[in-house]
Parts: C-alpha cells; structure tokens; sequence
C-alpha cells in the first residue's frame, strides 16, 4: 500500500487525523517536542506536528472525506500533496519520520567551555561561555553585577558563537 500527505487546514493537523481515522484510514501524524510559555509564562512542554500542514495516509485517498470533513464549521483538509496527480511517499521515508517521532530531537553538540550566544529577551546576541550541559538544558556562566553567575537556559534559546 502507498502513503501519502494530506494537505490540511493551519493548525488542524490532529483534528484532521482523527476525522480520517473514524473513518477507518490508516493514518500516520508524526509528532515532536517543543518547549514554550503557557498562559501563565512558565516553560512547558508541547507535542507538535513534526510536518506542519500535513497527515500521512496510507492506501486509497478517501477523496469524499477530504472534500468534506469539518470540525466545528471549518473545513479541515485541503487536497494531497502533489503536481496534478497525487505523489506518493516511498515507505522507507515514512520509516526514517517515524524513527525520529516522539525520540527526543538531537541536542546541540554544545560542550563546557563552549561559547554561545543568548537569544531571548534583553540578554539577545550577548555571548557566554557553557558550563554544563544536560537532557537539552544549557548551563551558562555570565557575569552580571560585578560577579559570575550560572543560568540555566534551553537549547533553543542558544547558538553557537
């Protein structure tokens, strides 16, 4: 059986997947880690689409389901994934995505001693040194008000120097 994507509505990517699958498709929505702020500003952990804009499925493309499935009054797919005829998407791609689905996404090499620089609010673009690294969390040392300090910061609020 042949994969493909399905184009989706911005942000309905779940929605969609699960539209296609009380239908009875098969379907595949890799998901990944990211870290942001919720409501109340405190660094929390989110599951997001790994593909944004896309649900893979496998076997025949239900054209009836794309054309009208709905989730409280928006339509939540668009069409597949191709020029003209839809493309379809060899397993061993799918296998690479799903390897890498909900695994925790490959850390920076960053290394004590490393500098980095910060790029989050009024410490943007200032370069550091790291201290310590682990499970994504960077330590850095910075001088602030005439002494060296440690904060800790995410990866994703780094960059090498």
């Amino acid at each position: 059986m042949t994969w493909y994507a399905i184009k989706t509505a911005p942000q309905l990517e779940r929605r969609a997947d699960e539209a296609l699958r009380e239908a009875g498709v098969e379907t595949f929505l890799p998901m990944m880690q990211s870290v942001g702020r919720d409501r109340n500003s405190r660094r929390r952990l989110y599951s997001v689409p790994m593909i944004p804009g896309y649900v893979m499925i496998r076997g025949h493309i239900p054209w009836r389901i794309i054309g009208s499935a709905q989730r409280y009054g928006r339509r939540l797919m668009w069409g597949v994934l191709g020029q003209g005829a839809p493309a379809p998407i060899d397993d061993d791609v799918i296998a690479a995505i799903a390897r890498l689905d909900g695994a925790p996404q490959p850390a920076a090499n960053y290394r004590p001693g490393d500098k980095v620089r910060i790029r989050i609010g009024r410490l943007d673009w200032r370069e550091v040194t790291v201290s310590a690294v682990d499970h994504g969390r960077i330590q850095v040392a910075m001088l602030i008000l005439g002494g060296s300090r440690l904060i800790t910061l995410d990866e994703g609020q780094v960059e090498a120097a």
